[in-house]
């Protein structure tokens, strides 16, 4: 996995949604957020969980691992966008179409 976090990060097929514990979902799972992610379309879904560091402003994963037959979502989610950052460039990988209007 590890090897391969650029690639899941990077997907089409990524959803990310604040993540809030839910006892219903038997997990003590303490996360920030969660993304659902595979390579390609023919991959196994994973799920990917991530904390900001205390103090830091940065993110750890705590957690991951394929996408099984438990839900960990609640609610509705979209991207409303998604850039992936280099040391010298950022690139929009999405972009919502209402980008302007839902954005906090």
């Amino acid at each position: 996995m590890a090897g391969h976090l650029e690639d899941f990060l990077d997907s089409e097929d990524f959803t990310i949604s604040v993540y809030k514990l839910q006892h219903e979902n038997y997990t003590v799972i303490q996360a920030d957020y969660l993304i659902t992610s595979k390579c390609n379309p023919t991959d196994e879904e994973y799920y990917i969980f991530i904390r900001r560091r205390s103090e830091e402003d940065t993110f750890g994963i705590i957690s991951c691992f394929p996408k099984k037959d438990i839900a960990y979502w609640g609610g509705n989610r979209y991207i409303l966008l998604k850039e992936k950052i280099t040391e010298d460039k950022t690139t929009i990988l999405h972009i919502h179409t209402d980008y302007d209007k839902l954005r906090p």
